[in-house]
């Protein structure tokens, strides 16, 4: 049994459609990465499975049973850190603290909404080494939202494209049988990596260049 199940899972906010049927099932200890464009409901969808957000319709199952509501088992790195005093820390110490506090709680799951997309590239790389690094040593399941495709191959076992909202769905699922510990500069040269991070990139492109045909479309 999955740790962690989302199925057909809708979700709307007045007229507009924004998942528009999610399945998702993840294994215990897995770290999955999902990627989009901006707007495609990616925060939704981990509200969702954060129990903080209650889907329209279908279900979010945690160990073979219903949630509902928020729970320990669960816990979530946000964007925007909710720490008090933020203007005494820096960005990466702020996210260090968001994530320590998350830790804390010794959650089954933890959920990462674009924690690291507001950090200059050098402390952003720092982080990930860290996030990894605590990965390895806990082995706890992990669902990182980014839409950095190199951040999420780099970090996650899977990798799963969502599309364009609105009625946002998440594409294939690719598996990143790249060996760890993962060294950036070394992938940039791996097969593999090319690879996944450029079917990633395809297929989010397509369904980009889909729904801007659609919108073209309707607009006449």
């Amino acid at each position: 049994m999955a740790l962690l199940e989302l199925k057909g899972v809708r979700k709307s906010y007045g007229t507009t459609d924004v998942l528009g049927g999610i399945d998702l099932s993840i294994e215990r200890g897995e770290f999955v990465s999902i990627v989009g464009f901006s707007g495609s409901g990616k925060t939704t969808l981990l509200s969702i499975l954060a129990g903080l957000t209650r889907p329209d319709s279908g279900s979010v199952l945690l160990n073979g049973v219903p949630v509902h509501e928020p729970g320990r088992e669960r816990a979530v790195v946000f964007q925007n850190y909710s720490l008090k005093k933020p203007h005494e820390l820096s960005g990466g110490m702020r996210q260090r603290v968001a994530v320590a506090r998350a830790l804390a709680m010794d959650p089954e799951i933890l959920l990462m909404d674009e924690p690291l997309g507001a950090l200059d590239a050098l402390t952003r790389a720092t982080l990930q080494d860290e996030i990894e690094r605590i990965w390895e040593e806990d082995r706890k399941t992990v669902v990182l939202i980014t839409n950095d495709v190199d951040e999420g191959v780099l970090l996650a076992d899977r990798i799963i494209a969502m599309t364009p909202g609105p009625g946002a769905v998440l594409g294939p699922s690719v598996t990143v049988d790249i060996p760890r510990p993962r060294n950036r500069k070394e992938l940039n040269h791996d097969p593999r990596f090319k690879e996944v991070r450029n079917g990633v990139l395809e297929f989010l492109l397509e369904r980009g260049r889909r729904r801007r045909a659609a919108l073209a479309g309707s607009a006449r």
